[in-house]
C-alpha cells in the first residue's frame, strides 16, 4: 500500500464559510490581545524610565539638602516653652425663652393654597 508523493488528500469540510468566519474572528481576537499586550509593555517601559528619573531627582535633592545643612551655621537652640495665657472665663448668660414665630409661606405653598381654593370653588359649583 504504498502511496505516491504526488497524491493529495482532500477532506470535505461542512459549512466552510462559517468555519472560515470563526477562524478569522479568532485571529482578530488574538491580534487584539497582542495589541493590548504591546501597549502594556510600552507602559511598563515608560514607567521604568520615569522611576529612574524620580530616583535620580531624589538623589540630587538629597545631595542639595546635605550641602545646605553643611553650609548653614550651627546654632544651639534652646527649647522655647510656650507661654500659657489665662483666658477670661465665660459666664453663661440666662437665655430668654424662645418665641416661635409663624413661618412665612413660600411661593410654592402660596400657589398650592390658591390652587386648592380654586378647586374647592369648582367642586362647589359643580
Amino acid at each position: 500500500m504504498a502511496q505516491t508523493k504526488k497524491e493529495s488528500l482532500f477532506v470535505k469540510v461542512p459549512e466552510p464559510k462559517s468555519l472560515r468566519i470563526n477562524i478569522l474572528e479568532s485571529s482578530k481576537d488574538i491580534l487584539g490581545a497582542l495589541t493590548k499586550y504591546e501597549v502594556y509593555k510600552k507602559t511598563r517601559e515608560e514607567k521604568k524610565v520615569l522611576l529612574e528619573k524620580v530616583r535620580h531627582t531624589l538623589k540630587e535633592v538629597s545631595k542639595t539638602i546635605t550641602v545646605l545643612r553643611n553650609s548653614l551655621p550651627k546654632i544651639n537652640i534652646k527649647e522655647v516653652k510656650p507661654i500659657k495665657q489665662k483666658l477670661p472665663a465665660i459666664k453663661p448668660q440666662a437665655q430668654a425663652p424662645m418665641v416661635i414665630k409663624p413661618r412665612k409661606k413660600s411661593e410654592l405653598e402660596r400657589l398650592e393654597s390658591e390652587l386648592a381654593a380654586i378647586e374647592s370653588k369648582i367642586n362647589s359649583i359643580a
